[in-house]
């Protein structure tokens, strides 16, 4: 068999045009196979880096730091249990301050993980106070793993030490997480008669034995006794640590996976057809070798030899291609993949490109293995066989109709991304700067020290050249409605429930930063603060849905807003346009703009206006912020169309998959199909020749070619289109607010297929016209 492999690659570099997009077709097949593989296998499938990870459940219930101890009493199928509070908390005492993802966590945290640290130590127990953990991530950034052991670190308003550094493979209970900090150096936070209000995620470790069901089953009974008034959760009590990590990914790749099995199902096909086209030009050769002796095995070795060729190369093409694309994932998908870091090459994902690789070439192989070997006392037969030729035209058709389901997809994904960035989101945010501005980590602050500082702040950014507005505000679009709650308006003896209404406190200027149109009266001014009125700016839905039938501006709203009944009627100043914050996919609706003032916010949305591109004044602004208040973490600051795009970059992601998908199978099939008309005009040679010496012309040797192939790309059209219409209805919630049947995608997917199609096939039909009949008939 290695001599045929050696002879086989020798005939295969006398036909570059064939051998080529076999390889090409494989290569991008096993490519994008063995990344999905990859991808699929490291998120899904690689073994969590904790000890015993199978036992390790999430609980679906959330305690006081009190109640720990009660849940571990009453779940004695659990070995250890404990609980934690993720974050954003801002770090200070190690350059500038700055928000870092992090992870308040009960005594026991690490115990029940079972890891220990890479450097230094983790929490011993409760009395360990004062300690703090970080990620391999956050040390290497500060310098060395050693040398930020001992460091003392503010992390909120805790006052603690890094003890321990856990290794790069730990990731709990986020990805990002960079900050572990012992629930007993954050100071609790009193409400009522409960001493401390605090809520902790609660986990645990099974006992050797306990099945996921018992586990279940212990959750319930001990929430009965705990929480007997509690609401039970939405999903099961207790759920393994895979498949909670693996939930919210896995329907995307599953599509993804099934895009990868049709782009690989493509390449087979072409490379199919090859072989197919191969078999039957060298069938007087092979009619020869029976002849001489050979025997039937013998000549069919020969075509599994080409087909075990082109199957290597195209591996090592696609293992090359995966590995390159393996190394985007992490930059692409940021942080809309979990475990992305596990995303790698080794031997288990090599081992299933060898294995892809073997079932490719068996498949691309067998259907050549099927056209039946002439007699050797017939040399002259020789050229196309129906049955070569049905089943090259059936592989075509396939071909297409696939990409064509494919390109379908992804058209209406593409469609849905261009159709929400279109959207109108009651703004004008092409000069807009955005960014955050953390006051206090804490629950309650100095809402009057924490506003002289605020003021400064935004005095600074203000005095910045080109810079025409500034403010701050509890809300941003397009995503960020920090307040919503329905309203219940009691007016005399009638009663009356509004829809969700988005409460935003802003400060003067805010307003004018992000551009929002003013329809009636005026926007907050800086004498509104001195006021004893309670002053509000409505959006127009809220100003007919609260004062239906007449114009409230300059007038007062006839009941009070819930938190701030001591204030008294509003006062309603002026009306600006409806602004989307729950989400591009959703209509605007209904806001009240109050001052800051009134409910002060420690975490606010900065937002500069500028009178020019926004980005050219972004650093002289963080350059003022950091002049203004050293203590203000460093945060990252970017123009409102960046944040408007960034609100959808999850669907953005599946577009951009799905493109990719469908665009490699498109090319996959398009160099197939040229590759296989190119090689029915070389069969077809001697019959153009005596055509031509008849008087045919050039045009009509072109037409001819050019019939066959618009027969087999117009049904291959007609399969796809069809097999797409009718997949598209599971694509509906993935492309709202476009239609799963949406025309211009239809339309446009079938016109680039026809067209490509047609075109790719221009320099075989082109080929056709330049026989010469006498050197094909010499020939």
């Amino acid at each position: 068999m290695w001599h045929e492999m050696i002879a086989a690659s020798r005939r295969l570099q006398k036909d570059p045009w064939s051998a080529g997009s076999a390889v090409i077709a494989l290569s991008l097949g096993i490519g994008l196979t063995t990344l999905v593989f990859a991808v699929g296998y490291g998120i899904v499938l690689r073994p969590l880096p904790y000890r015993s990870p199978a036992r390790l459940v999430m609980i679906a219930a959330t305690a006081q730091p009190s109640q720990i101890a009660t849940w571990r009493d009453h779940l004695g199928s659990f070995m250890r249990i404990a609980g934690y509070a993720r974050g954003n908390l801002t770090v200070r005492g190690l350059g500038d301050p700055r928000p870092t993802p992090s992870a308040v966590v009960s005594d026991g945290f690490f115990q029940v993980l079972d890891m220990p640290a890479l450097r230094g130590r983790v929490f011993k127990d409760r009395r360990d106070t004062g300690a703090a953990v970080v990620s391999e991530r956050f040390a290497r950034r500060e310098g060395s793993l050693d040398g930020v052991l001992g460091r003392s670190i503010v992390v909120g308003t805790a006052s603690v030490t890094i003890v321990g550094v856990m290794p790069g493979g730990f990731a709990f209970p986020d990805d990002g997480t960079d900050v572990w900090i012992a629930a007993a150096a954050v100071p609790a936070i009193p409400l009522g008669d409960v001493a401390d209000e605090r809520r902790f995620q609660l986990f645990g470790r099974l006992n050797d034995g306990v099945t996921i069901d018992v586990a279940r089953g212990a959750v319930s009974r001990a929430r009965a006794v705990i929480d007997p008034k509690g609401r039970p959760p939405a999903g099961p009590d207790a759920v393994s640590f895979r498949e909670m990590a693996t939930a919210s990914i896995r329907p995307a790749l599953l599509a993804l996976a099934g895009s990868a099995v049709l782009v690989l199902l493509i390449a087979c096909a072409n490379v199919a057809t090859i072989m197919i086209a191969r078999t039957i030009q060298r069938q007087r050769e092979l009619a020869i070798r029976i002849a001489v002796g050979a025997t039937r095995w013998r000549v069919f070795a020969t075509t599994l030899a080409e087909s075990a060729v082109v199957s290597a190369v195209g591996t090592a093409g696609g293992a090359a291609l995966a590995a390159v694309a393996i190394r985007l994932v992490p930059v692409v998908a940021g942080n809309a993949i979990t475990r992305v870091h596990d995303v790698r090459v080794d031997w288990v994902v090599l081992l299933f490109a060898a294995v892809v690789a073997s079932v490719a070439a068996a498949s691309a192989a067998a259907p050549a293995l099927r056209i039946p070997i002439p007699d050797p006392s017939n040399f002259r037969d020789q050229g196309r066989t129906r049955r070569g030729a049905r089943l090259r035209a059936i592989l075509t058709v396939a071909q297409i109709a696939v990409s064509l389901v494919l390109l379908i997809a992804a058209g209406l994904l593409g469609r849905t991304v261009t159709t929400l960035l279109g959207r109108d989101i009651g703004i004008d945010a092409r000069r807009t700067l955005v960014s955050q501005v953390l006051l206090t980590d804490a629950m309650s602050f100095d809402a009057h020290a924490q506003a002289a500082r605020l003021r400064n702040v935004l005095d600074r950014v203000r005095g910045v050249g080109g810079v025409t507005a500034a403010g701050a505000g509890s809300s941003v679009p397009p995503n960020n409605g920090s307040l919503v709650m329905t309203l219940r308006v009691v007016t005399g003896s009638s009663e009356k429930t509004t829809p969700e209404v988005t409460f935003s406190a802003v400060t003067p200027g805010y307003l004018e930063a992000i551009g929002a149109r003013l329809r009636r009266g005026r926007l907050f001014e800086a004498s509104d603060e001195q006021r004893t009125v309670l002053s509000v700016v409505l959006s127009e839905s809220a100003a007919r849905t609260l004062s239906p039938g007449r114009d409230p501006t300059g007038t007062s709203l006839d009941f009070d807003l819930p938190g701030l009944r001591q204030r008294g009627h509003p006062a309603v100043i002026g009306i600006v346009g409806d602004v989307a914050y729950e989400g591009l996919e959703f209509s605007p609706g209904p806001a009240i703009y109050i001052l800051w003032r009134e409910l002060p916010a420690s975490h606010l949305f900065l937002a500069v206006r500028s009178s020019g591109d926004p980005r050219a004044v972004a650093p002289a602004v963080t350059m003022a912020l950091r002049e203004a208040d050293s203590g203000l973490p460093v945060m990252p600051i970017r123009s409102m169309d960046a944040a408007v795009t960034r609100s959808i970059s999850e669907r953005a992601l599946r577009a951009l998959i799905g493109g990719g998908a469908a665009g490699i199978a498109l090319a996959i099939a398009a160099v197939g199909l040229a590759g296989g008309l190119s090689r029915t005009v070389a069969e077809r040679r001697r019959e153009l020749a005596i055509r031509a010496a008849l008087g045919a012309t050039p045009s009509t040797s072109v037409r001819l070619v050019l019939r066959e192939v618009a027969g087999i790309v117009g049904v291959g059209t007609a399969v796809g289109l069809a097999a797409g219409v009718a997949g598209a209805r599971l694509l509906r919630s993935a492309v709202y607010p476009v239609s799963p049947y949406d025309p211009v995608v239809l339309a446009g997917v079938t016109a680039l297929v026809i067209v490509l199609s047609i075109g790719v096939c221009a320099v075989p039909a082109r080929r056709a016209a330049t026989v010469d009949p006498m050197d094909a008939l010499r020939s």
